[in-house]
């Protein structure tokens, strides 16, 4: 016989409310899923919970790391060239690329990364 699942929410659900519009706005200035830490939440979260006079919220792994699966956040940070990668403008090339390719055997096509 199966249980039925409980669901057990936030202790703090104002911060966690306050959190996902937060998330929200900088997703909705940036137009896109712009990559959030859990170093950055927890910032966000801690200032959100002094801002309430919350003295017990410590923004804990376990908060965070729930929250972002509640919300399917998911955490990829781009370093070094790849984070202002022209993604466009490389497919553009990849094509330009292979069009150039195209009667080479590829046995004598060496890859030089």
């Amino acid at each position: 016989m199966s249980r039925p699942l409980r669901f057990r929410g936030s202790a703090f659900l104002e911060v966690d409310s306050r959190l996902a519009e937060w998330v929200s706005a900088v997703r909705y200035r940036t137009r896109k899923r712009m990559p959030i830490s859990l170093s950055v939440l927890r910032t966000k979260a801690l200032q959100i919970a002094d801002d309430l006079n919350l003295t017990t919220f410590s923004a804990s792994n376990g908060f965070l790391q729930n929250r972002a699966r509640r919300h399917d956040y998911v955490n990829v940070v781009l370093h070094g060239a790849g984070s202002s990668a022209a993604v466009e403008e490389a497919a553009w090339l990849m094509s330009r690329i292979r069009e150039q390719l195209a009667g080479v055997a590829p046995d004598l096509i060496y890859n030089v990364d």
